[in-house]
């Protein structure tokens, strides 16, 4: 099986960065072993401290890890369209990165946000949370606010733990939960966002393992 080394750099915390890597090993597992780098303290705050800061944080990522297969940079759509915000995200990407090759760079935008992806499976988060979504989510992307949305299901999740007198999972763990118990198949049918980051991916990592 062949050996993959990935860094990802999103625009907000460290939970996101996380999520996106357990999305990644999903897809990526059955055919490359994944190994993540990850700058130790480095956050950004948001997309353009993330972009402001990128050719940076390449240099950084190239120093410390020599043997990097691919560098994964995703970022929210907030309110623009997914095609229109990638444009904008791509040319702006295509200026600062001058110390990695651009064919190994894989760009993802999760419109409007990376919730809207994980709410894209009902089934995940009824797993997660083990109670039934009243009202499925059939275009999550189209949701008004994901990221609230998410906070209300969470919500409920812990008032009904709580009734019941079980442990409840800080939300960092329940988003990492709902992640590790998504269908990306599923989500890729849902999110054309999502699908476009797969596809990405997906050819990302046959060139850089044909240049090896």
């Amino acid at each position: 099986m062949i050996k993959m080394e990935i860094a990802v750099l999103a625009e907000s915390t460290r939970l996101d960065v996380e999520v996106y890597q357990i999305l990644i090993t999903k897809f990526l597992n059955e055919k490359y072993r994944v190994v993540f780098r990850v700058l130790e303290n480095v956050n950004f705050q948001g997309k353009h401290d993330l972009l402001n800061q990128l050719s940076l944080a390449i240099d950084l990522l190239c120093g410390k890890f020599p043997r990097l297969t691919l560098i994964v940079i995703v970022v929210d759509g907030d309110n623009l369209s997914g095609n229109k915000q990638r444009r904008e995200v791509i040319n702006i990407i295509e200026k600062k990165v001058k110390t990695f090759p651009w064919e190994r760079i894989v760009t993802g935008v999760a419109v409007k946000n990376l919730e809207a992806w994980l709410l894209s499976d009902e089934k995940a988060i009824e797993e997660t949370t083990a109670f039934k979504i009243k009202k499925p989510f059939k275009f999550a992307e189209k949701i008004e606010d994901p990221k609230n949305k998410m906070r209300q299901i969470y919500g409920t999740y812990c008032k009904e733990v709580k009734s019941k007198g079980g442990k409840i999972k800080r939300y960092s763990d329940f988003i990492k939960s709902l992640a590790s118990n998504s269908n990306i198949q599923l989500i890729s049918r849902k999110s054309s966002s999502f699908r476009a980051f797969q596809s990405e991916l997906r050819s990302a990592s046959k060139r850089a393992c044909a240049s090896k």
